[in-house]
């Protein structure tokens, strides 16, 4: 016999082993509201380089974008409530590139929408 999906518990790989807890949820099960966490600070710099600087970073099937802007940005997050109080910080370098594959040319790397 097949099991059935509980819709209102957490599932995680493989799903045959049922639900789990996990790191956004409590021991008792609960999900964690999170409407006071993380508490963030983010700060960002960006700066024009030289595009051949640039390109060389880039793998095969990949150009530079429009404009040789590199944005880093990084934030740090603490009392996560889903992580016992504590948190954990990220960083980010962004370089607009352009992917050149079969389904044609995809352009990204806008760091807000990356946040």
């Amino acid at each position: 016999m097949s099991y059935h999906f509980e819709p209102t518990e957490l599932y995680r790989m493989p799903t045959h082993f049922g639900p789990a807890t996990g790191p956004r949820r409590g021991p008792d099960g609960r999900r964690f509201a999170c409407k006071d966490s993380p508490k963030t600070t983010a700060i960002s710099v960006s700066f024009l380089s030289r595009p051949d600087q640039l390109s060389a970073l880039l793998p095969p099937g990949f150009s530079l974008g429009e404009d040789p802007v590199v944005t880093v940005t990084a934030s740090y997050m603490k009392e996560i409530e889903w992580l016992a109080g504590r948190g954990y910080n990220m960083l980010g370098v962004y370089i607009p590139a352009v992917f050149h594959g079969k389904a044609g040319p995809i352009a990204g790397s806008d760091p807000q929408r990356n946040v």
